[in-house]
């Protein structure tokens, strides 16, 4: 179960910091509207499951720290990816 709290927490926030850059990046329509009216509410149950990572973690708390950080390139590389995909899109409609 204690990496169980990890993953689930690696999770969480991949998916607020890819909410947080694609509603950054002027669509805010791509997020859910509990997080745009309630983001810190979000950031607090992300930082919950962190300590809860390194109280009940096998892990070393380090690094739980260093897998946190690096959780922030894959929630970029899709926020990019979702940011290009909806650009693309929208220029496609305007040719048409």
């Amino acid at each position: 179960m204690s990496y169980l709290i990890l993953i689930i927490g690696l999770l969480i926030n991949i998916k607020i910091y890819y909410w947080i850059t694609i509603s950054r990046k002027g669509f805010k329509s791509e997020t859910p509207e509990g997080f745009l009216r309630h983001s810190n509410l979000y950031a607090i149950v992300d930082i919950i499951f962190f300590i809860l990572a390194i109280i009940f973690s096998r892990v070393p708390w380090y690094l739980i720290l260093i897998a946190y950080f690096l959780s922030f390139i894959p929630a970029g590389m899709l926020a990019e990816k979702k940011f290009n995909k909806i650009v693309k899109e929208l220029k496609e409609e305007e040719i048409k």
